[in-house]
């Protein structure tokens, strides 16, 4: 997980998720992503019944040869969560290591 602390937390944590769906990204830890899926994305997951739908489909997920990972914020705090798969634990935690990195350099945490 990813937390923002202080007043400007939730700003930081809507931020981050609107970044993430203007401009994807196209590669992660010298990967392309072969597939991201925005769970928002009323086209393909069909429309929102209601504005309470919105927060469990609040996830980005993305697709790389070796991992995936899946990106979603609290709907209560000022975090983010980051959920990596991988072939092996190490890897898992390198990756996460790294998003968590970049995630924070951007955000200036």
């Amino acid at each position: 997980s990813i937390v923002m602390v202080g007043a400007d937390g939730v700003f930081l944590r809507d931020r981050l998720m609107s970044s993430l769906r203007l401009t994807p990204p196209k590669a992660f830890n010298n990967q392309p992503i072969r597939e991201a899926r925005d769970y928002w994305d009323e086209s393909v997951h069909g429309k929102f019944a209601s504005e309470s739908d919105k927060l469990p489909r609040n996830v980005l997920h993305y697709v790389m040869d070796t991992f995936t990972i899946t990106v979603r914020p609290s709907g209560t705090e000022p975090v983010v969560r980051v959920m990596v798969e991988a072939a092996t634990r190490d890897q898992a935690e390198s990756v996460a290591a790294r998003l968590a990195d970049v995630v924070s350099h951007q955000l200036s945490l």
